[in-house]
């Protein structure tokens, strides 16, 4: 479980001195750029903005800064070309309300606003002007052409604004200021207006903000950029369950983004990425937000038409099939009404569940928030309820991606943060997906001091994929994971793979089926999977704290079964088992695997129940068939005891069926000892396999 551990509250001074040579590392929107609106250059030791649409841009650091302790931000500005209400000047941002300090060289005036980002509102703060107007001339500011020193600082529950040694704001921190008395996220510069101006240099100093991390985790990652993945706009990976596929979307084409789509080589290498084509990929922007357990079942963003085009918003799914993927199909899902430009959505991998992230009137803790939905009956997903405060902040959640454990949730917010968005994980606590441990961000290792956002993971835990600013551009990075104890504690459980094939157990051709798993000790399913129509190929992925049966099933096949025991997981495990599908034929034997004796007793166990209800199932349906069951041991003991054994074993499950209303004339029982054995040999592995039960069909 995860605990809440703060960072050493020891107050960490920082300082931030940037004189603009080249751009700054680690600062966001701070790269040379050149529309017909905006021209953002180096040259001379100063940063140039050249602004000709009216607008405001912006340059910021983020850095999680303690407001409660002094702080300081001041730079130095040159106003070449500027008129009245355009300038340059200081910006800072907390909890989503951007705080705005502009110096314009056309009139020598100041004007301090705020901007708030969700409700797109202006609101003017500084001292008022002439006929209350919101810019105010000062002498001190310097015309055009001239160097300006501009500084904004807190200490002791005031605000001050000084330039060029003259405090000209002075304000109490609140009402209007409140933001900026306990947290700021990201302080920078700005240009507003017409205007072309430069920044010569620019300084902070502030006491550093405790975060909610795991102390020492993560130390030593490693990132790479994934070259394979590389691609205009490349972004959103998300990951198979089963750790095969890794599929991401590139903005490749004039009007949209298209899914793409890498195969697994080894654990942590993968194919050059292609596009996954039609039906998924269309004219409207596209996207898969989760995948099934078995890798054979896409969740995608929008509705499709019968031939594949966009028929609007909401969510479909995608099949695999013998051919490629099937026309989408509608999800239906509750209408909402997103307050937010932008929405994520990740199923868990039976499908039973969708997170989802939206911004709520009425029910949002802050600004976009994780949701859980729950699939009904027929199909559709039920009401939104907010996950809460464990995961959800004051800021701005998104991303969410369920680990293959289908309890560690990992998702990025804009709240407590290193850069704009860190990458945070919580645990879910119980079944009812509304408890949850306290969210951990993944430490300065994994986030970066700009964006880092969709996480994904690989079923082992140790490599996991994410998009960052911080120098990856347009494409995707590997992270190596360390696997101490405490980076484990933010890691997903420890899970079990199953894969294999599927195939006629006559012919060796492989079989597109369905398989569902159980819990054999209460006789319950927990999920299912389909094996791929081309090649038989399946996996399942299970979690500890079970014994499970898992069985593949088809029309004119008996449903073949196998079983698994998994009390606890330690470590991560793939295992292979190809299944094969007995033809309903006279003269089939098939292996009865999941039926149950404790050692030398012929007393049928409680797990062997859903075994025997699918022999009663088939035996339903094919009333003119009449079976013989067969007994085995393996070849310890005498000949005598495992006869009487054998026989003893095959009676047990004649009077089963017999008490569930099979007519004895069906069946009959015979027990063989240890005379037919299916593999030679005396390791355990071999003699498991030779005690079974088996039922031949002797009749249609």
């Amino acid at each position: 479980m995860i605990g809440f551990t703060l960072l050493s509250t020891a107050q960490v001074k920082r300082e931030i001195h940037e004189t603009f040579d080249a751009q700054p590392p680690h600062w966001s929107w701070a790269g040379e750029y050149s529309d017909q609106n905006l021209k953002r250059t180096y040259g001379k030791g100063m940063i140039e903005f050249k602004v000709s649409n009216g607008n405001n841009y912006w340059t910021l650091a983020y850095r999680p800064i303690d407001a409660r302790f002094d702080w300081s931000v001041s730079a130095v500005t040159i106003m070449d070309v500027s008129t009245t209400n355009e300038g340059l000047g200081l910006i800072l941002l907390s909890k989503g309300e951007f705080y705005i300090f502009k110096l314009a060289g056309g009139n020598r005036s100041i004007w301090v606003g705020r901007w708030v980002e969700k409700t797109n509102t202006w609101t003017t703060m500084s001292a008022p002007g002439p006929n209350n107007s919101g810019d105010r001339f000062c002498d001190c500011i310097k015309p055009n052409g001239s160097p300006n020193t501009m500084t904004v600082r807190g200490s002791r529950g005031r605000l001050q604004v000084v330039v060029n040694d003259s405090v000209i704001e002075d304000h109490a921190l609140n009402g209007n200021f409140s933001g900026l008395s306990s947290t700021i996220d990201a302080v920078g510069i700005l240009a507003s207006g017409n205007i072309t101006g430069r920044f010569d240099r620019f300084d902070a100093s502030y006491t550093e903000r405790p975060l909610p991390i795991v102390p020492n985790a993560f130390i030593g990652a490693r990132k790479t950029l994934v070259k394979e993945l590389v691609g205009p706009g490349s972004r959103y990976p998300v990951m198979s369950p089963n750790g095969q596929q890794l599929y991401y979307i590139l903005s490749d084409s004039a009007t949209s983004d298209n899914i793409f789509v890498a195969d697994a080589l080894t654990d942590s290498t993968w194919t050059k990425g292609r596009n996954i084509g039609t039906p998924l990929n269309n004219a409207a922007p596209n996207n898969i937000t989760s995948v099934s357990q078995d890798g054979n079942e896409l969740f995608l963003w929008g509705r499709y038409n019968k031939d594949g085009s966009s028929n609007g918003g909401g969510f479909s799914t995608s099949r695999r099939t013998a051919d490629g993927w099937s026309v989408p199909e509608p999800i239906e899902a509750p209408p909402y009404v997103n307050r937010a430009s932008s929405r994520e959505e990740c199923l868990t991998a039976d499908r039973s569940v969708m997170l989802l992230t939206r911004d709520l009137e009425g029910s949002t803790l802050g600004e976009k928030d994780i949701y859980v939905s729950f699939r009904n009956a027929d199909g559709s997903y039920g009401p939104l309820t907010n996950l809460g405060r464990n995961v959800n902040s004051p800021g701005n959640e998104g991303g969410p991606y369920l680990a293959a454990d289908g309890k560690t949730l990992y998702f990025n917010s804009s709240h407590d943060t290193y850069g704009s968005d860190d990458v945070f994980v919580s645990k879910r606590l119980d079944d009812t997906w509304l408890n949850w441990s306290p969210r951990m961000n993944l430490g300065p290792t994994i986030n970066s001091p700009t964006w880092d956002s969709y996480f994904c993971i690989h079923p082992s835990g140790k490599y996991a994929y994410v998009n960052s600013s911080d120098g990856y551009n347009d494409g995707i990075i590997r992270v190596d994971l360390p696997q101490d104890a405490a980076s484990r504690s933010l890691l997903p459980d420890a899970i079990v793979i199953v894969k294999g094939r599927v195939l006629n157990a006559k012919t060796k051709e492989p079989l597109g089926v369905s398989i569902r798993y159980e819990d054999l000790a209460t006789n319950t399913n927990i999920g299912s999977a389909v094996s791929e129509p081309s090649n038989g190929a399946y996996s399942v992925v299970l979690t500890g704290g079970h014994s499970y049966g898992f069985f593949a099933e088809k029309q004119g096949f008996f449903p073949v079964s196998d079983n698994i025991d998994l009390p606890t997981i330690k470590t991560y495990q793939v295992i292979e088992r190809d299944l094969y599908l007995e033809p309903i034929a006279v003269g089939s034997v098939i292996r009865l695997n999941n039926l149950f004796f404790d050692t030398d007793r012929s007393e049928l166990r409680q797990e062997s129940g859903t075994e025997l209800q699918r022999l009663i199932a088939m035996l339903g349906q094919y009333p003119g068939m009449k079976i013989s069951i067969e007994g085995h041991t393996d070849d310890r003991g005498t000949d005598a005891h495992n006869n009487v054994l054998s026989q003893a074993r095959a009676d047990a499950v004649l009077a089963f069926l017999g008490s569930k209303g099979i007519p004895p004339a069906r069946l009959s029982a015979k027990g063989f000892g240890k005379t037919r054995p299916v593999v030679k040999g005396t390791k355990d592995a071999d003699r498991q396999k030779n005690r079974r039960v088996d039922f031949r069909i002797t009749e249609m």
